[in-house]
């Protein structure tokens, strides 16, 4: 067994050899240098077994034996992700039209070095409403009810200009352009912003926001913007709030606002979004209160996504994830690419009494339109109101003299007044009736005799949101079509 055992070993030992011999002829054919440290040399001139000194200076102590280096350090030297959002909001409330809102956001940032960028931002909102007014039509025992559909469309361009005063203060100025197509026209106007956001205690931060808006694309009016209005101007507050280690992020915030319909109207709103980690996703929810829309809450959500266009050039998908919140710790870099916080969906009244009002030595206001689709009219049948698009406030229509309103097709029949009538509903009151003779197309009405019509005389509430028809019975049905009501 042992002489067994002992030629087992040799064996072993010989294949060892044989391997060793064969590795160095591979090398040494192959030309691989040896080793400074190895042969004859080394013996006699010893070994300097101490480390390399690269993080020290030439003759001095020793550096530190490692370099730390965080993904935060390298991503000041990246350029920054334009931030590419959608979203959908739904409004609702309970003096408020039911609405939802599909969002679109683009933000396009320069860098201006490490610290600093300029940028450019375009923002889109489609607004779908249902639920506004409900008519409804009897024939015998069977009712059927028509609810009114309107839509509206917000653009705004714009841009501005962000940078850090510290590593952890960031502040920026923004101007944007405005318009908005409310009932087929177009009403224009612009904002001035300023913003400011700074890390604090832990791993939070906070944010200031303020927002002027006004009529700044008129030559008529922008010498006396400022000073004599209207003047509609928002603040906003912000605290975010690292939920768990590494996000989600919660943020919080709170708006005191005020517009102007001709008269003041002041407001706030509450809310809070919750953002995951990589800022990709983001709910948010808010409630808020003023004297127009009283009680109003908006709940919905966004997905931000990075959007670099020249990745095209390439034959590279141009998405990216988006620039991320928390970065060992919190990024303040990540609000370099975030849409700016301003009110891109304004109330419609404020919209309308912008473009109706010249502060300084007004020449005949520009005639106020809106519409209503009234359909088929059907003799007899109780009136309800149709639903106007965009709605008017009543201080808006003080200016003005007459009322105009034209119908798609003419009163059936002819003859003496009273064949038909029409009034205008407000959010807590109604006009009472204007008689519309048989035959006619349109009627005018004049504020010296009915100025109900004109936010005066008495009338409750401050928005005209419906129109009322009635065909008296035995005239027969009444095509009324779209109706166009023009204040002049």
């Amino acid at each position: 067994m042992e002489s067994r055992s002992f030629g087992r070993t040799a064996l072993v030992l010989l294949l060892a050899c044989l391997l060793v011999c064969s590795l160095a002829a591979i090398a040494e054919s192959q030309g691989i240098q040896q080793s400074p440290y190895s042969g004859a040399n080394m013996g006699r001139e010893g070994i300097d077994l101490a480390p390399s000194n690269p993080l020290g200076m030439p003759g001095g102590p020793r550096g530190p034996e490692s370099l730390y280096v965080s993904d935060g350090m390298l991503r000041t030297l990246m350029p920054l992700i334009p931030n590419l959002q959608f979203g959908y909001l739904y409004d609702f409330g309970s003096n408020r039209v039911n609405m939802g809102r599909f969002t679109a956001d683009y933000m396009l940032p320069f860098s201006l070095g490490c610290n600093s960028e300029v940028f450019v931002e375009a923002h889109t909102e489609f607004d779908s409403f249902w639920n506004t007014l409900k008519s409804a039509f009897t024939r015998g025992d069977t009712t059927t009810y028509k609810n009114g559909f309107n839509n509206r469309v917000d653009l705004s361009f714009g841009g501005g200009f962000r940078s850090f005063v510290r590593h952890d203060t960031l502040v920026g100025v923004n101007g944007f352009y405005d318009t908005s197509r409310l009932g087929g026209t177009w009403y224009s106007s612009g904002g001035l912003g300023f913003e400011m956001a700074a890390l604090v205690g832990g791993n939070d931060a906070i944010d200031l926001n303020f927002n002027w808006y006004g009529k700044l694309f008129n030559s008529t009016v922008i010498a006396n913007a400022f000073r004599y209005g209207p003047s509609n101007f928002d603040f906003q507050a912000g605290y975010c709030h690292e939920l768990w280690n590494g996000g989600p992020d919660l943020r919080l915030s709170a708006t005191g606002y005020k517009f102007d319909i001709g008269e003041s109207v002041w407001g706030w709103n509450a809310g809070a979004e919750l953002k995951t980690r990589g800022n990709m996703f983001v709910l948010k929810y808010a409630v808020g209160n003023d004297k127009v829309d009283r009680t109003y809450q908006t709940i919905g959500g966004f997905i931000n996504v990075g959007f670099q266009l020249e990745n095209l050039f390439r034959g590279e998908s141009p998405f990216t994830k988006p620039e991320p919140i928390f970065l060992s710790p919190r990024n303040l870099r990540y609000m370099l690419t975030q849409k700016v916080d301003r009110n891109w969906h304004q109330p419609a009244a404020v919209v309308v009494a912008r473009n109706v009002t010249n502060p300084s030595n007004p020449p005949d206001p520009t005639p106020l339109t809106t519409t209503a689709n009234a359909g088929t009219i059907y003799s007899g049948f109780a009136p309800l109101p149709f639903s106007i698009a965009p709605q008017v406030s009543l201080s808006a229509t003080a200016a003005f003299s007459t009322l105009t309103v034209t119908f798609s097709s003419p009163v059936p029949g002819s003859g003496p007044s009273g064949v038909a009538t029409l009034a205008l509903q407000t959010n807590g009151d109604n006009t009472g009736n204007v008689s519309i003779s048989g035959g006619a197309s349109s009627v005018t009405i004049s504020k010296a005799t009915h100025p109900r019509f004109f936010g005066e005389g008495g009338i409750g509430g401050t928005t005209y949101i419906g129109l009322i028809l009635e065909q008296h019975t035995g005239a027969g049905n009444w095509n009324a079509g779209l109706v166009t009501l023009t204040w002049h």
